[in-house]
């Protein structure tokens, strides 16, 4: 009769968890990897001997950017003029090194009650306030859902969109910070007009 060490089944152990580690490893798909499978059709040469090959190319349709997540601005004493920081500090950034990206929409969608800036003065309301936003210069109104419609927001690969914020509130309700507002942004791929 052979006497078995534990030595022995402490090796033995350790080869099965070295070959499970193995196939596992070779088993295992790509955990990120594009969504987007490469193929080929083939076809027949024409009686004229002569074929076309239609080379296409399919993205894989994850946009990678990035846009300010929190805001916080100064009101001034004097007039409720909002303080912004300072001009590229607001920005949105394309992280593909691919493919561009362009803005599509921005809403306020919780917060004050945004009003247009010209009838912002009339209005009596706590914490009345105007925001507009822009790429050169703080120029489209934010009291309703603004659809952008133009080059001005692409985003190139791997670049930035510097962004710039106009804005006042008054009635303010409180000298702690509250929020005025949250902004919903939409990307879409590719410039505008998205193909």
């Amino acid at each position: 009769m052979t006497k078995t060490s534990r030595f022995n089944y402490i090796k033995r152990g350790l080869v099965g968890v070295c070959a499970a580690t193995m196939l596992t490893g070779l088993c295992a798909g790509t955990a990120f990897g594009a969504t987007v499978t490469p193929g080929v059709n083939n076809g027949a040469i024409g009686a004229d001997n002569t074929a076309s090959t239609v080379v296409s190319a399919q993205v894989d349709g994850q946009l990678s950017a990035t846009v300010p997540t929190s805001l916080t601005v100064a009101v001034k004493s004097d007039d409720g003029s909002l303080v912004f920081p300072e001009d590229k500090k607001l920005y949105i950034e394309n992280t593909s090194s691919a493919y561009a990206v362009h803005v599509v929409s921005i809403e306020a969608t919780t917060g004050t009650l945004l009003n247009a800036e010209s009838a912002y003065p009339s209005s009596s309301a706590a914490n009345a306030a105007w925001l507009k936003i822009g790429t050169t210069a703080a120029d489209q109104d934010l009291s309703t859902k603004l659809t952008v419609a133009d080059s001005n927001w692409d985003v190139p690969s791997s670049g930035k969109l510097n962004l710039k914020f106009a804005g006042a509130v008054k009635n303010v309700s409180s000298f702690d910070s509250f929020t005025l507002t949250t902004l919903t942004w939409t990307i879409g791929g590719g410039l505008y007009p998205a193909v």
